[in-house]
């Protein structure tokens, strides 16, 4: 009877061992149908359970992750979580949240997590992982390329106001030179008035020299490119700059030897490196090493950091200093007019502004790099040319020349006009006047004998300068035209770049240079 008992007893102990083995069998093959990754923990973090999908986001077997504990998936800083969680578990029995998973390669996935309390038997937490390391990843992209868009809206917009700005101040500024010009003209050599004048010139060269910087942030200022080599730009400055960064700090060049060519306004090379150099200087004030790099690069769509920057070929040129460096609050001001971590007095806040409108003008591409304490270093690429690097244009004649030929003067503002006037016909030439576009075509309907020159504004009301020169060709098609302006726009220049063959000076100008610049356009004319 004893024996039969055993046997019925071990009979039940088999049918619930097979049963048991049935369920975990199932479980198994439950939890390996479900795509998101699944782990089964107790309170200590140790991993019971685990699933196929969570194997293939760790990179574990999961033979190796039931010996793992939880904690050995994450960053060392991220261990508390862990604990955290728990806790809040037991009162809210369920819980969402993200955390970075560290796959077998190292790795960092981020995972949302959906982890549940599970009390019977024995206490445990059933925890499903979702990667979303993709999606977090477009995330960050989407809040870069908005955080660029506003940055570029809010840079274009005081760009507009700089723009304007600078082109009534020119006006200004051109009166105010070309009387004190007349007026050196007319002063006696020995003349103690020539000191005051003198004075008030300098003044006044140094106020056009900051509106300059305006129009190079806002990009309508003239430019005139051609091909050059950054090296010979580099070179060339490297002895002025070593007396501006003083005997402290080193300045090492390292200089591509077959470097590519680039179409830019040497001028404004010069300008960003004297700009880049100052303040790599200011923020090394115990001494220390700036680099200056040039390079050949080629950038494919992935290894492209700017969205905006086309695939190709370009001229790298770096300017890293060892210095003090910047925070990420910092870096994210620093192409913006007017700001400075400088003392009051110490900087306008336009230096790195004028290096951005600069580079953007010449349809190149600037980030910084920095980190406080570690220096910073500012990277520049500019469009690589095919063309050749072209020679220096020759000095201007030291003497001011004179003429006798017609010249019909258009000019919006007044006092400006008065001025030109008084110059032109100082020099010798027979001029005309009128305040607009329609006024001057007036005239030059009635006007019968030859207009050598037309010298007009750009941008004027009812007619701007160039729709002027049109018409101007089919009643005097002898007339050379010379444009000047205190900036420009798309009316004369496509994005601020110098069309070929057209004549334009910039205001504020010199008696000198305008007088060189209408015997250069007179005498192209006359060459055709």
């Amino acid at each position: 009877m004893e024996n039969i008992k055993t046997v019925e007893r071990n009979q039940h102990n088999t049918a619930e061992l097979v049963k048991l083995l049935q369920a975990k069998n199932f479980f198994q093959v439950f939890i390996n149908s479900i795509p998101s990754g699944f782990l089964m923990l107790d309170f200590e973090g140790n991993i019971t359970e685990t699933n196929e999908a969570y194997s293939r986001l760790s990179g574990y077997t999961i033979a190796q992750l039931k010996q793992m504990n939880l904690r050995d998936l994450t960053e060392p800083e991220d261990n508390t979580w862990l604990s955290d969680c728990l806790n809040i578990l037991i009162d809210e029995r369920n819980l969402r949240f993200e955390t970075p998973q560290v796959s077998s390669d190292g790795s960092v996935i981020i995972c949302e997590v959906d982890a549940a309390f599970l009390e019977g038997e024995s206490q445990c937490v059933c925890a499903f992982f979702h990667d979303i390391t993709e999606r977090k990843q477009a995330e960050k992209t989407l809040l870069e390329s908005e955080s660029q868009l506003h940055q570029s809206q809010k840079i274009e917009a005081i760009g507009r106001l700089a723009g304007g700005i600078a082109h009534d101040f020119n006006n200004f500024l051109a009166i105010v030179m070309l009387h004190i010009d007349m007026l050196n003209l007319q002063l006696p050599s020995d003349s103690p008035m020539r000191y005051r004048v003198n004075e008030i010139k300098s003044a006044t060269n140094s106020a056009a020299g900051l509106v300059r910087q305006l129009l190079a942030f806002s990009r309508k200022q003239m430019i005139q490119p051609r091909a050059v080599s950054l090296n010979r730009v580099v070179v060339e400055l490297s002895k002025i700059l070593r007396r501006l960064i003083g005997e402290d700090i080193e300045l090492q060049l390292e200089l591509e030897s077959k470097l590519g060519v680039c179409f830019v306004d040497p001028d404004q090379m010069t300008q960003i490196l004297m700009n880049l150099v100052v303040n790599a200087r200011d923020s090394m004030p115990n001494g220390g090493v700036l680099t200056i790099t040039t390079t050949n690069i080629s950038l494919n769509s992935r290894s492209i950091r700017n969205k905006a920057q086309p695939p190709g070929s370009y001229v790298q040129l770096s300017v890293k200093d060892s210095g003090t460096g910047m925070d990420s609050e910092t870096q994210e001001h620093i192409f913006e007019p007017f700001f400075t971590t400088k003392e009051p007095g110490k900087g306008t806040g336009l230096g790195l502004a004028t290096v951005y409108g600069i580079v953007k003008q010449s349809n190149g591409f600037i980030w910084v790099s920095s980190e406080i304490g570690k220096g910073t270093m500012f990277n520049i690429h500019l469009p690589l040319s095919n063309e050749l690097v072209a020679k220096k244009p020759e000095e201007l004649v030291p003497f001011i020349p004179i003429g006798s030929e017609t010249i019909l003067l258009v000019e919006d503002e007044e006092l400006v006009r008065r001025a030109a006037l008084e110059i032109l016909t100082v020099l010798g030439y027979t001029v005309y006047e009128a305040g607009d576009g329609l006024q001057a075509l007036q005239f030059a309907l009635n006007f019968y004998q030859p207009i050598d020159l037309l010298l007009t504004d750009v941008v004027m009301p009812k007619m701007n300068g160039r729709e002027l020169a049109a018409k101007m060709k089919t009643l005097h098609p002898e007339s050379a035209v010379l444009y000047m302006s205190g900036y420009t726009d798309d009316i004369i220049a496509r994005h601020g770049v110098l069309e070929e063959n057209t004549n334009f000076i910039e205001k504020p100008f010199s008696p000198s240079t305008l007088a060189i610049k209408i015997r250069e356009s007179l005498e192209r004319k006359n060459a055709k």
